[in-house]
């Protein structure tokens, strides 16, 4: 029935193959019979791997003649087993020529034992190859395998024990192990025997066919303590007895592998500290298969307890965010370098010209529009392209020829105060100079002023450069006049001339280009109660006017305690940070991550008395119900720094941490002081004290006691220790390390080892001694690390 399933699997795998494959248009009739091919060479595989093995359960590949030798000398009547996991034990005795034929042996490898009296009992594994067509079978043309018989032998010693002398030697030794790391004395491993084998090669066993001998070992069925040795649970003694020779006996030890239970202290598990130090049986493999020990924890034998911190609080904040009406922020533009299609930066205020005007004969006045703001001033300033000079009244009389001075003269209006008290000074100012010469008539003509500016147009002389543009303000001509008289307006161009023989000629200067070049508020600040200005361009003759967009207009702003969901503050926050934008920095104008700072400003009476920090400078207090307070309940703070929009708050919440420190202890059990190892806690609101105990609940050690001195206060309410401490009482019986394993020296973690070689010549007589320390072991599960109070 089995060899029907497997047969027909395939078909139906095909048949569901092909139907689902005929739903493919890319399968074709090609790819069915490569199916069909591969599925018919899978049936014969299957076939053949089945007609194998039963010819080789049956026996019919292989037959083994041995051969039982001691020394040189035939072993008769010895008893031959082969023990077969199919046709079952095979048992025959030796010949006069000490030998036993098999006749059916099965690939692969046999245990076969074999005993007599006299002789120690051995057991060996017999190994024949692996099947292979032409060596050991064939197939014929109608597919029948036919075995090919290998006639295969083996001549295998037997070691006599009778007592004579000469005939047997002895190992024997101690073992141990380290299954309790918490001691300096070694344990004996429990309930294990060694094992003595003899070294398999190929001068010992004389072998053909194919055969081969991979093990010999004694198995004492025939004499208690030949070829095995159990090692005393008490003393961890151990004697074998093994045959041996004249010439000697190549044997080996096998020692077993040991999994059992070790006692040691963690502070670790899985890479996680524990709260503290435990001591546990821990399920550890030793042996020769556990090389590289795994390394002894260092658990130091105290630990300071300190008192846990109050958990820090939550939930404060600011909030009711109100902008603070102030001066009016420092405005110097100049258009005449700056690009007028992209937002400027001024400091607190970034501002966008959108217009420069035209028309104008005079300064316009500047209008400052805001909710809360009053009496702003600033000053818009002028540029003219003078384009000559119109003659209303000639002049007539000169002497003909005669040089006649022409003066552009500016009149400028100084304005000073603050609104709405202010003062205005008109003054003149000679702008230019240039010499009309009269005609021969003694005439000053028109035709004679327009060669004189044209020329002066065109040479870039004094006043005018190339777009025939004269700036009139009080910072002069550009680049070529400095005045003092900063900050003064234009009122308006006129012309004077110089003497007159009859009639003074009377002019008016004609401006081809008119613009608005520059606003200016007064560096010191102007007006009262500014929180979102805008700017108006009015007069000035401007037939149209010039504007500015205010892009984003910066603040200081007040703010609220805000304690409504504030809870546990027994001490300050680590910090309290605004998070904001600036006027260059806000949105639409250039955006950047948002600034931190923690800075605020005592705002007392309308006086800012200098940036403050909350914290370091003792602004807040705890207000005894779980929030906090301003220490100076009279003083208003408001930030100082300046944002176009509320902040946002980001409160650092200070983080509860216990103080550690390690305990020194020497090499009496005695407690000798703190290590101060720097870590003296967050957020205690008490002196601290500490309490010395054993670190493991159930390690030795009593009676030290240590008073921790130093520490101070801070503003902000929490204690700060120093680290500095006293020991009232050493104590008695504390570990420097609960594993003492650790203090034995410098191998305080060692794999295992044997004195003397595990693999010896045995000689008749011979007591060869090897004792053996399974180490420290490899643990199965992870306990690795170094504990003390970093850990806990």
């Amino acid at each position: 029935m089995k060899l029907k399933n497997l047969f027909f699997t395939p078909l139906g795998a095909l048949a569901m193959s092909f139907f689902v494959a005929s739903c493919n248009d890319d399968f074709s009739e090609e790819d069915l019979l490569r199916m069909q091919v591969d599925l018919a060479n899978e049936q014969d595989s299957l076939r053949a791997a089945q007609a194998l093995d039963a010819l080789n359960q049956a026996g019919e590949f292989f037959s083994l003649s041995m051969t039982v030798v001691n020394d040189d000398n035939f072993v008769e009547g010895a008893s031959v087993t082969m023990h077969g996991q199919e046709s079952g034990n095979v048992t025959l005795t030796t010949d006069a020529d000490g030998t036993v034929t098999f006749t059916g042996v099965t690939s692969g490898g046999n245990i076969v034992t074999i005993s007599a009296d006299g002789y120690a009992g051995a057991i060996l594994n017999v190994d024949f190859p692996e099947l292979e067509e032409g060596t050991n079978y064939e197939v014929t043309d109608d597919g029948v395998y036919v075995p090919i018989k290998a006639n295969t032998s083996a001549i295998v010693p037997l070691y006599a024990f009778d007592g004579s002398a000469g005939s047997v030697g002895t190992i024997k030794g101690r073992v141990e192990i380290e299954t309790d790391l918490t001691n300096t004395t070694p344990e004996v491993p429990q309930d294990i025997t060694l094992v003595a084998t003899v070294n398999v090669n190929s001068s010992q066993f004389d072998t053909a066919g194919g055969v081969s001998i991979d093990t010999y070992a004694f198995d004492g069925s025939n004499n208690t303590g030949i070829g095995s040795g159990v090692v005393d649970n008490a003393t961890g003694e151990y004697s074998i007895t093994v045959p041996s020779s004249a010439s000697g006996i190549g044997i080996t030890l096998e020692v077993p592998n040991i999994e059992t239970t070790q006692r040691m202290a963690v502070g670790f598990e899985n890479g996680l500290a524990l709260a503290r130090p435990e001591y546990r049986d821990v399920l550890t493999n030793f042996g020769p298969a556990f090389q590289n020990a795994d390394s002894i924890p260092n658990i130091n034998g105290a630990i300071a307890i300190f008192p846990e911190p109050p958990a820090a609080g939550t939930g404060f904040t600011l909030s009711n965010f109100q902008r603070v009406p102030d001066t009016l922020h420092t405005v110097s533009l100049d258009m005449r370098s700056d690009d007028i299609t992209r937002p400027i930066d001024q400091g607190e205020l970034v501002l966008q010209v959108t217009s420069l005007g035209s028309g104008y004969t005079s300064s316009p006045s500047i209008t400052i529009t805001d909710a809360t703001g009053t009496n702003g001033r600033a000053e818009a300033h002028v540029e003219f392209a003078v384009g000559g000079v119109t003659l209303t009244t000639a002049g007539v009389g000169y002497i003909p020829g005669e040089s006649v001075s022409m003066d552009l003269i500016a009149t400028r209006r100084e304005v000073s105060g603050s609104l709405p008290d202010t003062t205005v000074v008109f003054e003149d100012q000679s702008i230019v100079t240039l010499f009309v010469n009269a005609d021969d008539d003694g005439n000053l003509t028109q035709d004679s002023i327009n060669v004189v500016i044209d020329e002066a147009i065109a040479n870039g002389d004094l006043g005018f450069d190339t777009e025939h543009l004269v700036h009139v303000t009080g910072l002069g001509f550009i680049d070529h006049v400095e005045d003092d008289e900063d900050g003064d307006e234009l009122e308006g161009l006129r012309v004077e001339f110089g003497s007159v023989a009859t009639t003074d000629p009377v002019g008016t200067v004609d401006v081809s280009v008119s613009r608005v070049y520059a606003i200016h508020v007064e560096s010191e600040g102007t007006g009262d109660n500014y929180t979102n200005p805008t700017f108006s361009f009015s007069g000035g003759g401007g037939t149209s006017q010039a504007a500015i967009n205010v892009i984003s207009y910066a603040s200081r702003w007040t703010f609220d305690l805000d304690n409504s969901g504030a809870s546990g503050y027994e001490v300050l926050p680590e910090d309290v940070y605004f998070e904001y934008f600036g006027a260059s920095t806000a949105p639409g104008v250039s955006r950047t991550d948002l600034a931190n700072v923690d800075e605020v400003e005592e705002f007392l009476n309308g006086v800012s008395n200098g940036p403050a920090d909350f914290i370091i400078d003792g602004i807040l207090s705890v207000n005894g119900s779980g929030g906090l307070a301003y220490t100076d309940q009279l003083a208003t703070y408001v930030t100082s720094f300046y944002a176009v929009q509320a902040p946002s708050i980001r409160v650092v919440e200070r983080v509860a941490e216990i103080a550690h420190d390690q305990v020194t202890i020497n090499n009496e059990g005695i407690v000798t002081g703190l290590f101060d190892l720097n870590v003296h806690g967050v957020g205690y609101v008490n002196e601290l004290e500490v309490t010395i105990e054993p670190s493991a609940t159930d390690a030795p050690g009593s009676g030290a006691s240590v008073d921790l001195v130093g520490g101070f206060f801070g503003v902000e309410g929490e204690f700060f220790w120093g680290g500095s401490s006293n020991v009232l009482n050493g104590g008695f019986g504390y570990l420097q390390d609960l594993n003492l394993q650790n203090t034995v020296g410098e191998d305080e973690d060692f794999s295992y080892v044997t004195t003397g070689s595990e693999s010896v010549l045995v000689r008749s007589g011979d007591v060869i001694v090897v004792n053996i320390n399974y180490g420290t072991g490899v643990r199965q599960i992870d306990v690795d690390g170094d504990w003390d109070h970093t850990n806990h």
